[in-house]
């Protein structure tokens, strides 16, 4: 029916939402194999909203979609994935940061001082990064 994507094991699931045991909910399953429950998603503001949450997911064969993983996207999502703050993704797409791919080419530091995010814009950044193990660049000059 679906590939699933965003898995927090890190590789290509060769599973299939079929393949996963049914739960109460009819748009939640549970894998056995890593212990996650997958939503799944059938417009693009369900994969938005559970890729925010950190959410395994399923994404309905109907939607078109990056061919999808366990764990960590093949592509660098967009800010608005990632970003529920307007203000955040304004300052950084004033200074042409789109996603974040971008992000990962500079220090915390630099990016703070490129984009004028204050500590607490940057927490929201941060914590994305995290739960995707993307690092900002490392000063090694």
């Amino acid at each position: 029916m679906s590939d699933i994507s965003n898995c927090a094991l890190g590789f290509k699931c060769h599973k299939k939402w079929d393949d996963l045991k049914p739960l109460s909910n009819l748009k939640t399953r549970y894998c056995t194999e890593c212990g996650d429950k997958v939503h799944l998603c059938e417009t693009d503001e369900e994969i938005v909203t559970n890729i925010r949450m950190n959410n395994c997911i399923a994404v309905s064969c109907e939607l078109p979609l990056v061919e999808g993983t366990l764990g960590i996207p093949l592509f660098f999502p967009p800010l608005s994935f990632a970003i529920s703050n307007p203000k955040v993704i304004e300052k950084l797409e004033a200074v042409n940061i789109k996603d974040f791919e971008k992000i990962c080419q500079f220090t915390r530091a630099d990016l703070t001082l490129v984009t004028g995010l204050t500590e607490f814009e940057m927490l929201e950044i941060d914590e994305f990064m995290s739960s995707r193990n993307l690092a900002y660049d490392s000063d090694d000059e």
